[in-house]
């Protein structure tokens, strides 16, 4: 590609040779014609090179044009690309809106809940001291009534002694009593006396028998009012059991909100730094194409000068030789100059080309980190997805069912494959594909269906993965011999398990849209070695 000064250059040469045709006239009449013949061919010559650089500008001012409207697309899709950014960014906001006010929730029930544990704990605390306490009482109640059970001991074995001493004696007492009296009145108040002190001791026993049998009240009422607090004291413990499972539940569901809400900012951080990158590739490509612009104007100018200047010097064909020369030596020059001006251009464009490469690895790096954290995201979701497994077994029959009303799988191909699922709606190939903003090869072939449609083994084999794999979702890997291999991506289900043989149309899950989907689909590869193919080739 030719300068502008270049251009100029040439330009001064026409000019020096109109300016000096003048001058060198007498010197021109003095030559032989042979020497004149040769300096017009020499002039005529360099007009055909300035009409070749004229020719090789325009070429070189449509190359530019192309490059625009090539521009023109790149422009477009960092466009689309940015819009699409900006979309999930706002997207992902109001996702983290949503998860940190469930946080918010979720931490405010478990405070609530450790202030109903404390309550319960204290509670606990007091009903064990009442109990304490009633013990105390049962003990002491049982002291005495231990206490009046010997006086009612003592004070029968002393009446029941007197009563016998009586009985031995009989009326002789009586008279003894008599003759030892002093006369009649104290033989009255003799006899009188013994007889109240009987009834005093029977007395006395009744009345401890009564404050034993109080006692006795007052100990069952209090061994009722211990099993009361006790029954309470158990019920108040299972009650603190209940609201610490709860607990532990909004802990463990805390924990996952607080994890989602870390990948919600590392993903909008991601998404605002691709947003900075795509605006800022945006604004690159719009510099470009500017500059672009520019130069395509200032080539049609400096053509439109040059046509002007070449058909002004069309008859200036007289030239003095010093004058050429010194020409060819400062067209010489200028190439030189724009030899070095087009290294510095490309050098530049190298170093652009390894700022771009860098800025390629550093999205990867972030689209990696993203992946991980994902991944990680799913291996705490998987416990949740275990709880589902009835309803997938569930599902696994009711799609075995409809395996055996629709024949989906087909016939066995001459090379042992087989359609593997009940769904034939083709929806994307294999190849490149224009998916999430960008171009990207698609390793297989997706074929849409309901959730839960029945996915089959294409062909004989041995499993040797069944679980989940990053953006594949839930996974199965079948071992074919011979370096093949199939792989069905996106399942809702997995009905098999590693190690396990397979037989061509044999059930192994269930349709869906798990891992990097954009709906209910089945994802399915074919490899040899490794190395992926169409699987169009093999299973029609």
């Amino acid at each position: 590609m030719l300068s502008k000064n270049k251009f100029r250059k040439l330009i001064a040469t026409a000019l020096v040779a109109t300016l000096t045709a003048s001058a060198v006239m007498p010197s021109v009449q003095a030559r032989d014609s042979k020497s004149i013949e040769q300096t017009i061919q020499e002039f005529e010559s360099k007009q055909k090179n300035i009409k070749s650089t004229i020719d090789s500008s325009k070429q070189e001012i449509e190359t530019n044009s192309n490059k625009l409207s090539a521009l023109d697309e790149l422009i477009n899709g960092y466009q689309e690309s940015l819009n699409q950014t900006k979309e999930k960014e706002n997207r992902a906001l109001d996702q983290l809106q949503i998860v940190s006010s469930n946080k918010t929730s979720v931490a405010e029930k478990i405070a609530a809940l450790n202030q109903s544990i404390q309550d319960k704990i204290e509670h606990i605390f007091n009903l064990e001291n009442e109990i304490l306490e009633i013990e105390e009482k049962i003990k002491e109640t049982e002291k005495e009534i231990e206490k009046l059970e010997k006086s009612v001991q003592e004070n029968t074995l002393l009446l029941e002694d007197r009563l016998v001493v009586m009985y031995k004696q009989g009326d002789v007492s009586a008279i003894e009593v008599l003759l030892t009296s002093n006369d009649i009145n104290d033989f009255l108040s003799r006899q009188t006396m013994i007889g109240t002190i009987t009834k005093h001791d029977k007395e006395l026993i009744e009345t401890l028998k009564r404050d034993k049998e109080a006692l006795n009240a007052f100990k069952i009422s209090l061994n009722g009012q211990k099993v009361t607090l006790e029954v309470a004291k158990k019920n108040n413990e299972a009650e603190k059991e209940s609201l610490e499972q709860e607990k532990n539940k909004q802990d463990a569901l805390y924990e996952q909100l607080r994890i989602e809400e870390g990948l919600k900012i590392d993903e909008i951080n991601y998404l605002k730094q691709t947003t900075s990158d795509y605006e800022s590739y945006l604004q690159n490509s719009l510099d470009s194409k500017q500059a672009l612009a520019d130069e395509v104007s200032k080539k049609e100018r400096e053509i439109k000068a040059l046509e002007e200047d070449f058909k002004n010097t069309l008859d200036s064909i007289a030239e003095e030789k010093e004058a050429l020369n010194t020409a060819l030596k400062k067209e010489e020059k200028a190439r030189q100059e724009e030899v070095r001006r087009q290294e510095e251009v490309r050098r530049q464009e190298e170093l652009r080309r390894q700022e771009e490469k860098r800025r390629q690895e550093e999205l990867i790096r972030r689209q990696e980190e993203l992946k991980r954290k994902q991944e990680e995201l799913g291996r705490l979701k998987k416990a949740q997805e275990e709880q589902a497994r009835q309803e997938k077994l569930a599902e696994k029959s009711k799609a075995e069912k409809a395996s055996s009303n629709n024949s989906s799988s087909g016939a066995v191909s001459s090379s042992g494959w087989v359609w593997p699922t009940a769904s034939r709606n083709l929806t994307s190939g294999y190849g490149y594909r224009y998916l999430f903003g960008s171009m990207d090869f698609h390793l297989g072939i997706d074929l849409a269906g309901p959730r839960g449609t029945a996915i089959y083994a294409s062909k004989a084999g041995r499993v040797t993965f069944a679980g989940w794999s990053g953006s594949y979702g839930q996974l199965i890997i079948i071992d074919h011999g011979n370096g093949y291999e199939s792989r069905y991506a996106h399942l809702s289900s997995i009905s098999v398990s590693p190690g396990q043989s397979v037989g061509a149309g044999q059930y192994i899950g269930g349709m869906g849209t798990t891992g990097r989907s954009t709906g209910d689909h089945l994802h399915f590869e074919v490899r040899i070695n490794g190395q992926t193919q169409n699987p169009l080739n093999y299973i029609k």
